[in-house]
């Protein structure tokens, strides 16, 4: 390892590790927004939840409260192969929306929020952190909202 890096860098390592630790492996893969990895470790980061979303019945859950009610994005693996998803988008004034997506549409989509450098590229006025993680069970939210 190069001993020229900056403070920075080894800070934005260690919470990339960090977010890589422990067992079963998906438990960890959840994220604050904005946050401090790097393009390259956000596409990492997408990547193993991409993967884990394809191989378990996870659901990948992101949370916005920027504005005056909480959005949640809901993705779940819409089969084995992991080449299409369900998105579920809830709001209390709009209720559930529910469609089927794209692998490379997720992707992009969480590349899009999970890489925010500050609230404010979104949401005016914030009033909380953005959040995502992975959660084992999908059927519960899903009849919640159904």
């Amino acid at each position: 390892m190069n001993s020229d890096k900056h403070p920075h860098d080894r800070t934005e390592e260690h919470t990339y590790t960090q977010a890589f630790t422990g067992s079963p492996s998906w438990e960890n893969l959840q994220l604050s927004i904005p946050n401090q990895l790097s393009n390259p470790a956000l596409e990492s980061f997408v990547q193993c939840v991409l993967i884990e979303l394809t191989e378990g019945t996870l659901t990948a859950e992101y949370v916005s409260r920027g504005t005056s009610e909480a959005e949640r994005l809901l993705f779940v693996a819409d089969d084995d192969r992991g080449d299409w998803f369900r998105q579920y988008t809830y709001t209390d004034r709009y209720g559930m929306e529910k469609r089927r997506c794209p692998r490379a549409e997720v992707r992009s989509t969480l590349l899009s929020l999970l890489g925010q450098e500050s609230k404010h590229d979104i949401h005016q006025g914030s009033n909380g952190q953005d959040f995502f993680h992975l959660t084992l069970d999908e059927l519960q939210w899903e009849a919640e909202f159904l």
